[in-house]
């Protein structure tokens, strides 16, 4: 059921006459267009099909022999915090006390934290299918979401100078919103720690002026554009130094308002939820004839 690799051999010519040659497949729900900004039918794409998502999510709980995918609950529910470890970066350096402070706060949910590392796909999977409500970190591993409960709540965190990423993950929960019932709560953007160590050895790094690396360091702004001499700030400043080579502080205020919103989301949908039909067909949902070819 889950493949350790990719197929590898699909061109090997030694193969030849002596097994099937499988020259495309496709894993999961997708690679080539799923819950992107840019996946909608103004740019000739479509999102992935809902009968797609919900065989792809009851093949996977089969293959990993998991329970049958449960109803988000309001009244009991398992808070699960996802962490990574400090040395990987995206991590949460408070993980710990946030949790601590959930579980005194609301006394009727069970909190803890959970660390991927190296789980395999079923592992991860299994994580995820108890997690009414979810916060982690804004990442690869949004893919994990087709494993939540129905109906269940994912609080997006990002770090400093990354909120267009929440776009991700809204319309990930839009274009599954017929099979999961997904509901996302943003965190606002995330005080850091930059990984200095891994920052200093970049090659961007080494052409960037000193006042350009003390704004970074010790101002935690990224230089404008065509001020210093890498090509793209963005990519280099914003996406590797900011996202993925920091640790992050969450603030506690913000996290127990989201799971306040997360909770009374879960409690609406509870008494209103009805099952959706998968359909065979394109979702237009977002289509609109005046805009999109």
């Amino acid at each position: 059921c889950f493949s350790q690799m990719p197929l590898l051999r699909a061109n090997d010519r030694r193969l030849n006459h002596t097994m099937v040659v499988v020259n495309k497949m496709v894993a999961g729900v997708g690679p080539h267009c799923r819950g992107f900004p840019w996946c909608r039918a103004r740019f000739s794409k479509a999102p992935v099909l809902p009968a797609v998502i919900e065989t792809w999510r009851t093949r996977a709980a089969q293959c990993a022999k998991l329970p049958e995918v449960k109803k988000a609950d309001p009244d009991q529910p398992d808070i699960v915090i996802i962490n990574r470890p400090l040395a990987h970066g995206r991590s949460f350096i408070n993980a710990e006390e946030i949790a601590q402070q959930l579980a005194a706060d609301f006394p009727q949910a069970n909190v803890r934290i959970e660390i991927l590392d190296s789980a395999t796909l079923a592992e991860q999977a299994a994580k995820y299918q108890e997690a009414d409500i979810l916060l982690q970190m804004h990442g690869a591993a949004l893919g994990n979401l087709i494993f939540l409960p129905t109906g269940a709540v994912y609080i997006d965190a990002v770090p400093i100078h990354n909120s267009d990423k929440h776009a991700w993950a809204e319309f990930m929960a839009q274009d599954f919103n017929h099979v999961l019932q997904l509901k996302v709560v943003p965190l606002p953007e995330l005080k850091v720690e930059l990984m200095e160590e891994l920052i200093v050895a970049t090659n961007g790094w080494r052409k960037m002026t000193p006042a350009a690396k003390d704004l970074v360091l010790k101002e935690h702004k990224c230089p404008q554009p065509g001020t210093v001499g890498i090509k793209d700030i963005y990519q280099s400043c914003v996406v590797e130094w900011f996202m993925k080579r920091s640790n992050a502080y969450l603030d506690y205020g913000d996290v127990k308002q989201a799971v306040e919103t997360g909770l009374a989301l879960i409690h609406a949908e509870t008494g209103r939820r009805q099952e959706y039909t998968a359909i065979n067909s394109l979702d237009l949902t977002y289509y609109r004839p005046d805009r999109d070819v």
